[in-house]
């Protein structure tokens, strides 16, 4: 008995995870041509077997693809459903960010929303891991300051300096009594000349920053040591004028698999000078090679504009 589908969710949660209908249809074990006509709501119904393989092929409950639940069918739309629990959040990220959501999806096999739901859970981890680490640096700090004193106060004949400053250290303690990750309570013209070395650069500098750099650094070295996959994992530090916007560069190999070897391409999906989420209909099931001369087209055209508003 064929069931009816929701040929724009399927559609939805492919798009999710960056893939064509071909990677869909053999994900799941189906033809292209089946996939086509589901999405294109040529079918009325489809069979239990074709939803359940689609539905793991993509990660979610049958349900999610046969359309309202019992429970909210006889709902009206425009009334909450009180058994749903969840909302649309809509905000504002910057395109690099959005291609690396789907880059990340094509890469683990999961969807944008999963990645973005555990995201404030591994943020605070990363936070709170960053906070603890500063704590066993000043510890640190402090103890070889002692041993610098004792060794002072034992050969006197070699005039020690003792390196640090009182301010700076207690600064810092409050700093991370307060949870700023960022080291933002400092970060002012009238602290800067003691807390900061010469030519510090708060937006690459930032304790945040250099956490997740020796995170990264930690992570190539196991990789080296396990003999694991290399991937280009690389972290810049916040934008200088937009302070919600970090700078990375990940994913690479699924830029590549996207748009082929074309460097000027992968550069333009990995920068979202290209956002992957525009590429026009009829191009989403295009060759890679088609793909990279839309992305250098837009990443041009976007280029032209910034040069004439300048």
């Amino acid at each position: 008995m064929a069931t009816p589908i929701n040929h724009k969710m399927v559609k939805q949660l492919r798009d999710e995870r960056g893939w064509t209908q071909e990677e869909l249809a053999k994900k799941a074990g189906l033809n292209k041509q089946s996939i086509f006509r589901i999405e294109d709501n040529q079918y009325s119904g489809a069979k239990r077997e074709t939803i359940e393989k689609l539905s793991k092929a993509l990660g979610v409950d049958a349900a999610a693809l046969t359309g309202k639940s019992s429970k909210a069918s006889s709902l009206d739309e425009n009334i909450s459903d009180p058994f749903e629990n969840k909302s649309q959040m809509n905000i504002r990220i910057d395109n690099s960010t959005r291609n690396a959501l789907n880059l990340v999806a094509r890469r683990y096999g999961v969807q944008i929303s999963e990645i973005v739901e555990i995201a404030p859970l591994l943020f605070d981890l990363a936070a709170e891991r960053s906070l603890q680490k500063r704590r066993k640096n000043l510890g640190r700090i402090n103890e070889a300051l002692a041993d610098v004193e004792a060794l002072r106060d034992k050969y006197r004949y070699l005039l020690i300096d003792i390196p640090g400053n009182e301010d700076s250290f207690n600064f810092e303690e409050k700093s991370i009594e307060e949870n700023d990750i960022f080291g933002r309570i400092f970060d002012n013209e009238k602290n800067r000349h003691f807390c900061y070395a010469n030519n510090f650069d708060h937006n690459v500098d930032n304790p945040f920053a250099a956490f997740i750099k020796e995170e990264l650094q930690d992570l190539e070295n196991s990789i080296k040591e396990t003999g694991g996959k290399h991937v280009v994992r690389k972290f810049d530090g916040w934008h200088p004028d937009v302070w919600s916007t970090p700078t990375y560069r990940i994913c690479i190999k699924e830029a590549v698999d996207l748009v082929g070897p074309d460097e000027d391409a992968v550069r333009a999906i990995v920068n979202g000078q290209a956002p992957l989420h525009e590429i026009p209909k009829e191009l989403r099931n295009s060759s890679p090679e088609q793909l990279a001369e839309w992305a250098k087209s837009v990443a041009k055209d976007r280029e032209v504009k910034l040069v004439a508003l300048l």
